[in-house]
């Protein structure tokens, strides 16, 4: 959850507790035909954002598509990234 409050200072374990996410999809005309059909296509995804045994899974589901990714609080660990099943972990690179 995002920290909506008087201003803090936080020790790493309530930091570990605090989350924000965020998934963006982009597509033209060429794709939708209307911004009113690409809005109504989005409209009906569903994303959850969950802690569970300090692992954050996050997933994203529509029409088609199908993501999710798992990776540890405590300390700098991917357990997985999902694309429609598969895993695409190796895929993935560090952005510094």
């Amino acid at each position: 959850m995002n920290y909506e409050g008087e201003e803090k200072e936080f020790t790493r374990r309530h930091l570990l507790q605090i989350s924000n996410g965020f998934v963006a999809e982009v597509g033209g005309q060429q794709d939708y035909g209307s911004f009113e059909t690409f809005e109504n296509t989005y409209r009906e995804a569903v994303m959850t954002d969950d802690v569970l045994a300090n692992q954050r899974v996050i997933t994203y589901r529509r029409s088609r598509v199908d993501l999710a990714l798992s990776h540890s609080l405590t300390y700098d660990g991917l357990k997985y990234a999902l694309a429609d099943g598969q895993q695409i972990s190796g895929r993935l690179q560090r952005v510094s």
